[in-house]
């Protein structure tokens, strides 16, 4: 899974963007501990974070052509990354969102096809509807309870420092605070309606992927824990909205360059050491 998600996501950032920013977005990308540890530790992180993207990629080619087998294309990866997390249920239904709001797709989706594309969907989850079914809704339950509290929810703010120090621990400070910018800005391109409308299409694309479950985690971090991995899937959609805002004007920068390789390094050294006990050293540790 994690050799097919660099191979997969290099080569998306090549049909979209400059051979130099593309090779920084993904460096960034392989220097990130969260993305480090797909290729040592088995997790449903693997699986999730790759059809996560095989969807994002789907759903472009489906901006760009309307051709209603990519919305099916779309489908199909949301459904069968369901079976690894829940969590692709969210992207989903943002995806489709995004479609209604597009003039080029709203026609395909509220057609035939939209329902065609509900139904696939609905196959593809239903292995995990069926079992649930059958042991008392349990697996769901057991989901559920991350989120919403058996007893009435209090407000605690508490858990949302531990939420932003966990992100910038497993993304790196520095890399962690470019890609909150950049889907800023992806936004701010977004409904800038001066901007050429591909480009908004994608920044809409990458922001409709990546801010939902943002704001999803950032809500429920009011009132619950939020283990460290759970924004993983959403920080594909942050990496390509970052490498889009590289290349709109300024551009590529030499700050730009500068600070990219400093929070690239940063990330880099967070993951090292955080692996130096698997090399030999222990650090004094037991």
């Amino acid at each position: 899974f994690p050799v097919t998600i660099l191979l997969s996501l290099y080569l998306f950032l090549r049909r979209l963007f400059s051979p130099l920013v593309s090779l920084v977005t993904w460096l960034a990308s392989r220097s990130m501990l969260m993305f480090v540890q797909m290729g040592l530790v088995m997790t449903t992180d693997a699986p999730a974070a790759l059809f996560w993207l095989w969807a994002i990629i789907a759903a472009y080619v489906f901006l760009k052509t309307s051709k209603p087998g990519f919305l099916l294309l779309v489908a199909l990866a949301c459904g069968l990354g369901v079976l690894a997390k829940y969590i692709l249920v969210m992207l989903f239904f943002s995806l489709l969102s995004y479609f209604l709001l597009e003039l080029r797709t709203r026609a395909v989706l509220l057609s035939h096809w939209g329902a065609l594309c509900l139904l696939i969907f609905a196959l593809s989850v239903s292995p995990i509807l069926v079992w649930n079914a059958q042991h008392n809704w349990v697996n769901l339950s057991h989901n559920a309870g991350h989120v919403v509290k058996a007893t009435v929810p209090s407000i605690n703010f508490r858990f949302l420092p531990e939420l932003i120090l966990g992100q910038a621990g497993l993304v790196g400070p520095l890399l962690f605070g470019l890609i909150l910018w950049a889907v800023v800005r992806g936004y701010k391109i977004f409904r800038d309606r001066n901007i050429n409308s591909s480009v908004r299409s994608l920044a809409g694309l990458f922001l409709f992927s990546t801010a939902p479950l943002i704001i999803f985690v950032f809500f429920v971090s009011f009132s619950k824990r939020i283990y460290p991995n759970w924004p993983l899937p959403g920080f594909i959609g942050g990496l390509l909205s970052l490498a889009l805002v590289l290349e709109q004007p300024p551009g590529f920068t030499v700050a730009r360059r500068k600070l990219l390789v400093c929070s690239i390094g940063l990330s880099a050294l967070i993951s090292l050491l955080c692996h130096l006990p698997l090399l030999g050293f222990t650090l004094g540790l037991p």
